[in-house]
């Protein structure tokens, strides 16, 4: 899915249009661990294009230290992010009380996604 990036606030405005004017969302219906093919595909994208901003989303994850490192081998180049959502973040961006709240999950994942010095 490729959905338009004009947000004026909130999580979304951290990659502001024009340098991310798209934002790609791929979805795996997997439950087991995402392989470093499933990371290439969304980091291809967003790193062919003008956009730069990629989120993978996916049933569950069983190694999460596998999937931090495949994020931040797609994130050495600073002008792409590509973060990974799981159905639990979805319950728990779905079930927010307010924007703020989600807009704080988001750049959670994004802020621990970042490449280790």
């Amino acid at each position: 899915m490729v959905f338009k990036n004009h947000s004026k606030s909130g999580f979304f405005n951290r990659f502001p249009y024009p340098s991310y004017p798209r934002v790609y969302v791929e979805c795996k219906n997997y439950t087991d661990d995402i392989g470093p093919n499933e990371f290439n595909q969304i980091t291809g994208r967003v790193a062919t294009t003008k956009s730069h901003l990629g989120i993978l989303v996916c049933r569950r994850n069983h190694n999460r230290t596998q999937v931090l490192g495949h994020c931040r081998d797609a994130n050495r180049d600073e002008r792409n992010v590509v973060i990974w959502l799981e159905d639990s973040d979805i319950i728990q961006l779905l079930s927010a009380p307010n924007p703020d709240t989600i807009d704080e999950i988001l750049l959670a994942r994004a802020d621990e996604v970042r490449p280790q010095e």
